[in-house]
């Protein structure tokens, strides 16, 4: 006995619309780490000063009467370059105009991740050539030794960890 089935086309098949769930599913993208920690800001050339403070103050516990620790703040400059990152990607206008999806706005988003993960490396390693140098490149950024901050006097451990931060 024949029978009409989905799965041949010429036996009805072409007569079953492909199912297309709505909306898109988009790259699992790395999420910003420390593009949050760093400052962003506008610039109309290709070096920019920044002023930096290069000492600070002292404080700790005293005596009643008992002379208190003195100290000055100390500034300096730094000069930093400014590089660009950049990305393209071409679509048709009739592809723009045509698609269920709002392709512009997907090739925003899609950039825009990208060009946050292009930065998020810079930030930690960067070479600074052609991009930014990293943290990790940088000249007077210390390593700090795990092992030293095994300690039972809170104020070194504080002071090691102040320091991995700065």
């Amino acid at each position: 006995q024949k029978a009409m089935v989905e799965n041949d086309d010429s036996q009805g098949g072409f007569l079953v619309p492909e199912e297309t769930l709505g909306g898109l599913v988009g790259l699992r993208d790395q999420l910003s780490v420390v593009r949050g920690l760093v400052n962003v800001v506008s610039v109309n050339g290709d070096t920019v000063r920044i002023a930096s403070q290069t000492s600070g103050l002292l404080a700790g516990w005293v005596a009643e009467l008992a002379e208190k620790p003195l100290s000055d703040m100390r500034f300096g400059e730094v000069d930093a370059n400014v590089f660009t990152a950049a990305g393209m990607s071409v679509a048709s206008n009739q592809l723009l105009a045509d698609s269920k999806y709002s392709i512009d706005q997907l090739i925003f988003n899609a950039l825009a991740k990208r060009l946050n993960t292009v930065e998020e490396v810079a930030i930690i390693n960067g070479t600074g050539i052609g991009q930014p140098k990293g943290i990790l490149n940088t000249e007077g950024v210390d390593i700090i030794d795990c092992a030293t901050l095994i300690t039972t006097d809170p104020m070194v451990l504080l002071d090691k960890i102040v320091d991995a931060i700065s």
